[in-house]
């Protein structure tokens, strides 16, 4: 299942947790590809992931959510990260040229964080 189409399912925060995770792998892996130019100057940008959730495809006999619990996921799981030291709200870099529509929506890993996503082994396929 694609990881956009999993995106759909998620039911509580340690579930979007992992999947961020997850997603900021996949866009490491991409350094020049279409995931890191929809990632903006950040390692997680919550438009673009709520984006690729939002224009997935359904899982068959699978229920997705709804916008708002999607949303709201993707927020507190977030901040969750925030709080357990992986993420920081802004930018990669002091330098990076930052839109003011982009306020509370960004991220970048913290150098813990980088080891966090980088010890990641993926346990689906897409």
């Amino acid at each position: 299942m694609l990881l956009s189409t999993r995106g759909l399912l998620l039911r509580n925060l340690d579930e979007t947790d992992d999947f961020l995770r997850e997603f900021i792998w996949e866009t490491l892996r991409d350094p020049t590809g279409p995931m890191q130019r929809h990632s903006h100057v950040y390692d997680l940008f919550l438009p673009w992931v709520h984006e690729e959730i939002r224009n997935a495809p359904p899982a068959p006999g699978t229920e997705a959510h709804g916008a708002v619990l999607i949303d709201r996921l993707l927020m507190d799981a977030a901040w969750d990260l925030v709080q357990k030291g992986y993420l920081r709200p802004g930018p990669r870099a002091v330098s990076s040229e930052v839109r003011s529509t982009d306020y509370g929506k960004g991220f970048a890993l913290t150098i813990v964080g980088r080891d966090w996503v980088k010890s990641f082994v993926p346990r689906h396929t897409s």
